[in-house]
């Protein structure tokens, strides 16, 4: 059990984060020798609303963290996420990936068809893609079944071949997708691995039905 949750645990760290701990850690230690205020750099890590004006600024630094987070920013401006969207760094253009304000063609413009990368990783993740693009980055195997898992908007048949064909990590964060089919949910809230009927409790949707099933 302890080697279960200690895999589960790196696997987190590694693949679940859409802006993982150590570009807030690196962030925050380039832009505290930069003298900038610490309730930016705050609202920065904790992915809440900066002003255009500080985005721009950030943006201007060198540090690929900085512009990881900016690029995931929901106050960055269109533009401004447009020309993050071709940095040649691909860890920047992950942040742009998440962003929800990314207009579509920027998105779509930083997917690589018929191979994994983890733009593309990201990619699946954001609502905003198409349901259409979604089923052929999930057939052409372009991201994995945990992102496609963790995406709202993916549609109820997609969610469906996550629980049946994924692994029991990617089972378990399909569990806090809100947006699982009622069948879906019923049979995770039985699943035989602890940690996905863990994370399916805490799902905001959870039915009362799947929750007499996790508790009987």
């Amino acid at each position: 059990m302890r080697k279960s949750i200690l895999f589960f645990l790196l696997a987190l760290c590694l693949a679940a984060c859409n802006a993982p701990p150590l570009y807030g850690k690196n962030a925050e230690e380039f832009l505290k020798q930069k003298g900038e205020p610490a309730e930016l750099i705050e609202a920065l890590k904790r992915r809440r609303p900066i002003e255009e004006s500080d985005a721009q600024r950030l943006a201007a630094y060198g540090n690929v963290a900085v512009k990881h987070l900016v690029g995931a920013n929901p106050g960055t401006p269109v533009s401004l996420l447009v020309a993050l969207s071709r940095h040649e760094d691909s860890e920047v253009r992950t942040g742009v990936a998440v962003n929800e304000n990314t207009p579509l063609d920027a998105l779509l413009s930083m997917r690589t068809r018929g191979v994994y990368t983890t733009v593309n990783s990201m990619l699946a993740r954001n609502p905003k893609i198409p349901v259409e693009i979604l089923w052929e980055m999930q057939r052409f195997q372009e991201a994995s079944l945990l992102d496609l898992g963790l995406n709202p908007a993916s549609p109820p048949d997609l969610l469906r071949t996550v629980a049946k064909k994924g692994t029991s990590l990617d089972r378990t964060w399909l569990a806090t997708n809100p947006s699982i089919p009622e069948d879906v949910m019923l049979d995770l809230a039985q699943d035989p691995d602890e940690l996905v009927r863990q994370y399916l409790a805490r799902n905001r949707n959870l039915s009362d039905e799947a929750r007499s099933l996790i508790s009987p």
